[in-house]
């Protein structure tokens, strides 16, 4: 991280311990897939830092996407300088994009969920109307996200490729919306299917606890985690409260406001 970009996104009495925290975001298209590896915590300082990032092949496919973002950690109090981001978790500064290829051989296990482009309105075990896309459960341990052909522009769009220009805006913002479905059922299926020893049948479901469990409830054991949501889950009287803390957690996760933002910057340009 360049010493050019601490002085072009914080104040002068800022620099010498910039309030901020240098991530790299992971996403994959095919799987709708999307995490992030911190790499400072906060006062990230200007210079260089060797990053290793793992990913478990089960959860990728095709072309995984890498960016680097330094996101301020806390807000700025009392007045100060105009032309500076102010506010806590704001994003103000972001590196190249990467791609890394997964190749995969024909005898290796398949990813955890599968996708297919399909016409709802010629298949009678998917439902009828304009629905975008269906997760498919009938198979319990491989569940399967079909995406609706009957509306052919969004689903070509769904499979643009590239990171810039009016299209790829467009199918992120898709994705988001897609995405946010799917994770909100994949979870609270996974937490009602966990038995009283904090165990699950199926793969996927162990990878959606793993991925969201601890966040959820701010604790770093994910068998702790796992029971509380179990057991929040099957609660009339803390159903509502999981809920709405789903709804945060995936919002953090899949941060829609910026694909929104960057289609509403490529809108204005046209």
């Amino acid at each position: 991280m360049p010493e050019e970009a601490v002085q072009a996104v914080f104040p002068e009495n800022e620099r010498s311990e910039p309030p901020a925290k240098l991530y790299v975001t992971i996403r994959c298209h095919e799987t709708i897939y999307r995490d992030r590896e911190v790499i400072s915590e906060t006062h990230t300082t200007p210079g260089e830092y060797d990053v290793s990032i793992e990913v478990s092949k089960h959860t990728v496919r095709g072309t995984i996407e890498l960016r680097p973002y330094l996101v301020r950690t806390e807000a700025r109090s009392g007045k100060g300088p105009n032309g500076y981001a102010d506010q806590k978790n704001f994003r103000v500064a972001s590196g190249t994009l990467y791609y890394v290829v997964v190749d995969r051989h024909e005898e290796e296990e398949r990813a955890a969920i599968d996708g297919e482009r399909v016409r709802f309105s010629q298949n009678a075990h998917l439902p009828d109307g304009n629905k975008l896309y269906y997760l498919d459960f009938r198979n319990e341990s491989r569940p399967k996200l079909w995406i609706n052909s009957d509306h052919p522009r969004i689903a070509e769009l769904l499979q643009t490729r590239g990171s810039v220009g009016a299209e790829a805006r467009m199918r992120d913002v898709i994705l988001d919306q897609v995405s946010y479905g799917v994770w909100v059922q994949l979870l609270v299926r996974a937490g009602s299917a966990v038995d009283v020893e904090g165990d699950v049948e199926h793969e996927w479901q162990e990878m959606v606890l793993q991925t969201f469990a601890r966040n959820l409830y701010e604790t770093s054991d994910v068998s702790e985690a796992t029971h509380r949501l179990r057991d929040d889950l099957s609660d009339p009287q803390t159903l509502p409260h999981v809920m709405q803390r789903i709804d945060s957690e995936l919002q953090e996760y899949i941060d829609p406001r910026e694909q929104l933002i960057h289609l509403m910057e490529e809108g204005l340009q046209i």
